[in-house]
């Protein structure tokens, strides 16, 4: 950390003491782990706690039945580190509480997908806007609901309705993000 109170980076940027970024995980072998309403319900519980207790923001999210999005900003932590204690602690966390539910292969062995998954860092507020639409309307796109709002394992629901219990809560947007519209030259 240098005079200003920022901090270095070292290596990639991954390692950015604010960022905001858009993650898809996914099943080990696209398995449809999360076809359970029980394991997803039990999934999106994990979720919030999980990121209220490390400081994470979730500005958007999605838990589909092989696969979940997420727009996250981790303040003061490694946003990779925080990935994979959550894919780690999530696995713990369904094969204790909902096994039943889970399809055999998911109960165990591998459970998530080899890798780290996809993720972006967002910088600008464009970016995070067509990340946040990108990942309510994934169940839309999936022809499993006709509108972002009536999808229940989705932060789209709270954006309508506000809270729903253990489901994670839903931060608005970082304030740390640029306007892209600041780089366009009028002529």
């Amino acid at each position: 950390m240098d005079d200003q109170g920022s901090v270095e980076l070292v290596g990639e940027r991954r390692n950015s003491f604010v960022r905001t970024s858009f993650l898809t995980a996914s099943c080990d072998q696209r398995r449809a782990y999360f076809a359970s309403e029980d394991v997803r319900t039990a999934l999106a519980i994990h979720l919030g706690k999980f990121a209220q207790a490390h400081g994470v923001e979730l500005h958007a999210w999605v838990i589909m039945s092989n696969h979940v999005h997420l727009v996250a900003t981790t303040i003061g932590g490694s946003f990779s580190a925080w990935v994979r204690d959550w894919k780690r602690g999530s696995v713990h966390f369904l094969r204790r509480e909902c096994m039943e539910s889970l399809p055999s292969p998911a109960r165990c062995g591998r459970f998530w997908l080899a890798g780290r998954g996809y993720d972006r860092e967002i910088w600008s507020w464009q970016e995070y806007k067509r990340k946040v639409d990108y990942t309510e309307l994934n169940p839309v796109r999936a022809g499993l609901v006709c509108d972002r709002g009536s999808y229940q394992w989705s932060s789209a629901m709270d954006q309508l309705r506000r809270g729903r219990g253990d489901f994670p809560q839903v931060f608005g947007p970082p304030s740390h993000l640029e306007d892209l519209r600041r780089f366009t030259c009028f002529g």
